[in-house]
Parts: C-alpha cells; structure tokens; sequence
C-alpha cells in the first residue's frame, strides 16, 4: 500500500514534470517565432532605409540638375534680352539719332565757286570714280527725330507718378512698346 500511496505521487511529479517541460517548450518555441519576427522586420526596416536613402541621392542629383538647367534658362534668357537690348538700342540710333550720310556730306562741304574750281582733268594721278548717293528721303515720309534724352526723362517722370505704360503711351503719343522698354531700362537701373 505504501508504494502504492508513492507511486501516485510519483506519477503527479512527473506529470506536472512533464507539464512544465510543455510549458518551456512553448515559451521557447514563442521565444524562437518573435526572434524570427524581430529579424525580419529588423531586415525590412534596414532595407527601407536603405531605399530611402537611394532615393534622397536621387532626388539631390535631380535638383542639382534642375538647378543647373535653370541656371542656364537664366543666363540664356539675360544673353537675350541684352542682344535684344543692342539691337532695339543699334536701331533708335541708327533711325533717330546719327544722321544720314548724305546729310552729313551735303551739310559739311561748302560750295566752290566756279573759278575756284580746280581742273581735276589735268592731273593724271587723281582719279574719281563718281560713288553713286543714295536717294535723300524724305523728311516728311519719315518718321520725325524727337530727343530720346527728353522722351526718357518724361516717361521717368510719370510713370514715378503712377501713371500706366498705356497711359504714358497715350500722353506722349508713342508707342506702349517704346514706353515699356524706358520703363524696363528704368527698374533695371533701379
């Protein structure tokens, strides 16, 4: 009886051993499944920055890029309006300030006389070939001289005023491209 009483107990220890071999096997085996999660998503996460990080030196190349082609619209867009600038600037000169040459020429030789007239036949190392003139315009036809120094310093004055280019424009009786470029020129310089 007395081994039977000990054979009970000896049972229930090893049940209970084996309950608590069980219970650790689970716990190592719960153990061993979050390790396995932690490495993955620790994986995940150091490739995600790893694409992050590709993706920012992508993103810093493109806006150097971006950066440099902008600058280089700029300078072509400066190189223009300047080329422009000469050439509206070559054109009023040509047409409203340098006289013609014709004028020039007709207005600087005096007149000679008949009898002060030197015989050009009797000398052989003097030839002339007649340079053919162009025809003298018309000063009616053209369009009349004004002084650019005035019409600038009247577009100043009223467009510090307040006045619109369409305004000015009509006031002075030009055109609102003339009155748009004085007026550029002007926030240029200031």
């Amino acid at each position: 009886m007395l081994i039977l009483k000990y054979r009970w107990c000896i049972e229930i220890i090893t049940c209970i051993n084996i309950i608590i071999l069980l219970l650790m096997l689970a716990v190592m085996y719960v153990t061993y499944q979050n390790r396995l999660l932690v490495v993955q998503k620790t994986n995940e996460f150091v490739q995600l920055v790893d694409e992050a990080r590709s993706v920012k030196d992508d993103l810093e190349q493109l806006l150097d890029h971006v950066i440099n082609v902008s600058g280089s619209i700029v300078d072509d867009l400066i190189s223009e309006q300047q080329s422009e600038r000469i050439c509206h600037g070559s054109q009023i000169l040509n047409t409203d300030l340098v006289p013609a040459m014709d004028d020039i020429a007709v207005s600087t030789i005096e007149p000679v006389k008949a009898d002060d007239e030197p015989d050009y036949n009797n000398r052989p190392d003097l030839i002339l070939d007649p340079v053919p003139l162009s025809p003298r315009a018309d000063q009616s036809k053209t369009a009349p001289s004004f002084d650019l120094q005035n019409f600038h310093t009247r577009v100043k004055n009223l467009y510090q005023r307040g006045f619109t280019t369409k305004e000015i424009a009509q006031k002075l009786d030009k055109g609102q491209d003339e009155v748009s470029l004085i007026i550029n020129l002007l926030d240029m310089q200031y």
